[in-house]
Order: C-alpha cells, then sequence, then structure tokens
C-alpha cells in the first residue's frame, strides 16, 4: 500500500479524531528549493532544521524544503485512497464531516446564493462538500486526482485534474478545502482556479492557520508540520500574498465561527480562538472582478 497508520489525539486542530498516513517506503526529495513559492523571493532561510521548514525573508511564507518528489507523492495518495482505506474510514483524509461541510457551504451562500449556480470543488475528497453543496441548489462539478472514482459514485461529475475540465466550462463558485497547502506551485494552481471563475465569481478556501495558537504554542512540534504531504503552511497575511499574486482583487479572511461538534469547556475554548483570531483553520474568500 506504501503508507502506514497512526491515530491522531481528539481534536486535533479542532478536526474529528482520524488516521494520518506516514509512508512505508524510503522517500526522495527534490533539490531544495532557491525561491519562495509565493512570492519568488531567493532570500530564504531556516526556519526549523530539524524538520526541513524553511521561511521567506521578504513575504514570511514557510514552507517545507527539500520536498518529496512527485512519484513519491502520487504513491502516497494513492495508497491513502486505496479501496480497503476508503471502505474502512481509514484515509486519513477525512476530515470534513457532513456537520462541518454543511457550515462551509453557508459561508458561501452568504455571500453568494448557490442555487442553480456552477459550482466546482477542487480536491472534493469522497465528495463530501461536493454533496452538501448539491444538496443546497447548486450544480456541482467535482474535480479529484486520487479518489475520482469514489467521488463519482455520489452522482456528481468528477474528474482526475483541472486540464480534463472541458475548456468552456466556468464556474461561479469554486471551492477548496485543506488542499493549497499539499501544492507544490500554488500559484500556478490559484491562477489556474482565477481562470475557471466567471467574470466575478468567488473561490473559498480553508487551510491549516500557521498563525494559530497551538502553531505559536507547538512550534516545530506543530502537528501540520508532521503531515508528509503538507508542502506549505499559511498564516493569514501569507494567504493574501498568495491570493493576490495569483490576480485576486478581492481577499477577506472568512471569521464566521464553525463548530466542531464539541461541548462545555471545549466549545468556549474554541470560541475564545476563533474571537481572537487564533483557531486552527484559515478560511478566505477571494474574488477576481
Amino acid at each position: 500500500m506504501g503508507v502506514s497508520v497512526r491515530t491522531t489525539p481528539a481534536g486535533t486542530n479542532g478536526r474529528i479524531v482520524q488516521a494520518q498516513f506516514e509512508p512505508q517506503f524510503e522517500p526522495q526529495f527534490e533539490p531544495l528549493l532557491s525561491h519562495c513559492p509565493t512570492c519568488g523571493s531567493d532570500r530564504l532561510e531556516t526556519r526549523y532544521p530539524s524538520i526541513r521548514v524553511w521561511i521567506c525573508c521578504r513575504c514570511r511564507m514557510m514552507f517545507r524544503s527539500p520536498q518529496p518528489t512527485d512519484v513519491d507523492l502520487n504513491r502516497f495518495y494513492s495508497g491513502a485512497f486505496s479501496p480497503e482505506n476508503v471502505d474502512k474510514h481509514t484515509t486519513g483524509m477525512e476530515g470534513t464531516t457532513e456537520s462541518l461541510a454543511k457550515q462551509y457551504v453557508s459561508h458561501v451562500a452568504a455571500r453568494v446564493p448557490l442555487k442553480g449556480r456552477k459550482v466546482m470543488e477542487f480536491g472534493a475528497g469522497l465528495g463530501i462538500t461536493s454533496k452538501a453543496l448539491r444538496d443546497s441548489g447548486a450544480e456541482v462539478t467535482a474535480v479529484e486526482p486520487f479518489a475520482w472514482e469514489e467521488c463519482g459514485k455520489t452522482g456528481i461529475t468528477t474528474y482526475r485534474s483541472l486540464e480534463e475540465l472541458p475548456e468552456s466550462l466556468k464556474f461561479d463558485v469554486i471551492l477548496s478545502l485543506e488542499v493549497v497547502e499539499h501544492l507544490r506551485a500554488p500559484l500556478t494552481i490559484l491562477r489556474e482556479l482565477r481562470g475557471r471563475l466567471l467574470p466575478s465569481g468567488w473561490l473559498y478556501l480553508a487551510t491549516p492557520n500557521a498563525a494559530s495558537l497551538r502553531a505559536r504554542l507547538h512550534r516545530s512540534r506543530w502537528s501540520e508540520f508532521a503531515k508528509y504531504g503538507h508542502m506549505l503552511f499559511y498564516t493569514p497575511a501569507t494567504l493574501e500574498i498568495a491570493l493576490r499574486e495569483a490576480g485576486f482583487d478581492t481577499c477577506a479572511r472568512v471569521k464566521k465561527y464553525i463548530r466542531y461538534g464539541n461541548s462545555g469547556i471545549k466549545a468556549l475554548a474554541h470560541y475564545a480562538l476563533h474571537r481572537a483570531g487564533l483557531e486552527g483553520e484559515l478560511r478566505f474568500l477571494a474574488q477576481a472582478k
């Protein structure tokens, strides 16, 4: 299968308990990056040498260098989404529950009524959020490179890559949840997504927050650094820089509260982090006019 499973503690980053995968094979790496993947600056320095995390001196983007090869990453994700893991719900990529998906969709619907709109989910996984979008009345298309067969079983039209989409197909809204941190060349993909939007269309992104309280306290031991497929680690400032570099005119952090199912003290603590802007996840809406 190419991956081994470990279980993360409950409440990590406010997500549900899930399996996390690590490669069982001996990983190979690309050469060290010579330029920042976000702003292109060559002024780089090591942030956490023991885990190969660097930071750009210009835009303050944190990134992994060297990064795994494309061959190893494809091997890793294909193993994670194997039929056995899908059947057992142990893909390690199942952080979005139906409840969370509905909340994400409600964030977008508060800005753009979704009924009858053309919406694409990029990196759709098993299709949980795509189904919530369809339930809202949207005309949904999914793009999912590894679990595309499972996603397609939902009845949603699913493609394996942006290149497979019909050239004329454009969208009112694109969602991409917990994907941008996996991208080796984020600006290339963000520009491709912008090109797939209709005039005044919206992009909704969610990604781990490298400026969260947990990240600040744990530093090099932050759980997101330990995830093999994570290449980039965004703060609110660096995510906005990336979006603007990709050509989005309007970028705004979505500050609506997300309920993760916690109760009592945990719920109060999470709400306090949300109010302070220190929660574990960033959510942004961006528009290209």
